[in-house]
């Protein structure tokens, strides 16, 4: 008991499931990884994990949430009223977005290790899981900027509106996962930013 007290008052040891986790998830695979495992290769119990997390998925959102809460603000971002005029005017929102998205394309370049991470696990159930969450986020996003932009009865369109939103989130994981500087990236993302929005008004009709 003493040891596993000491272990959940250390201030690195949160820190140091993480850093065990994102190793064995961009190496095994969430679904191959096990909480003993990590556990091992951080040097602590299973207790200890259980003191700062509730389960392996918890975990996973945890190591992972560097840059997907950063990307889930980009998001919001991008359907904010202020940049949804601008897209509709067609002019691009210059002030504010692509300084916050090459913020977000840093952080993707320092953080390459949660990047191998999400590679490693398109496939597994938890991330798929997440990728609904966010494609149910990303559609609202998209529905509200249909009604401001007059396609009111694109809004109400559920496959049109998923579908887009799919796209979106796809496309930008594919940039953010390419090995490229943050400048070849932002230009690839202006491209699908781009290339999405035209989409998107071509459904006014």
């Amino acid at each position: 008991m003493t040891r596993e007290r000491d272990e959940r008052a250390s201030a690195g040891t949160r820190e140091n499931l993480i850093r065990a986790a994102l190793r064995e998830f961009a190496t095994r695979g969430y679904d191959e990884s096990s909480v003993r495992e990590i556990c091992a290769a951080a040097g602590v119990t299973t207790g200890a994990l259980y003191f700062f997390f509730k389960n392996k998925e918890n975990l996973f959102r945890e190591a992972i949430s560097p840059v997907m809460e950063p990307l889930e603000d980009l998001i919001r971002s991008v359907g904010s009223d202020r940049v949804s005029k601008l897209v509709i005017e067609g002019r691009a929102p210059e002030e504010g977005l692509p300084a916050r998205a090459r913020r977000f394309l840093e952080l993707c370049e320092e953080r390459r290790d949660v990047i191998d991470v999400l590679k490693k696990n398109r496939t597994s159930a938890v991330a798929e899981k997440m990728r609904g969450e966010h494609i149910a986020a990303l559609s609202e996003t998209i529905r509200s900027f249909l009604r401001t932009s007059g396609a009111p009865e694109m809004a109400g369109d559920d496959l049109v509106v998923k579908w887009l939103a799919n796209i979106a989130l796809r496309s930008i994981l594919v940039v953010v996962e390419q090995e490229e500087s943050p400048e070849e990236a932002l230009k690839h993302l202006r491209i699908v930013s781009e290339f999405i929005s035209a989409g998107v008004l071509s459904l006014r009709g």
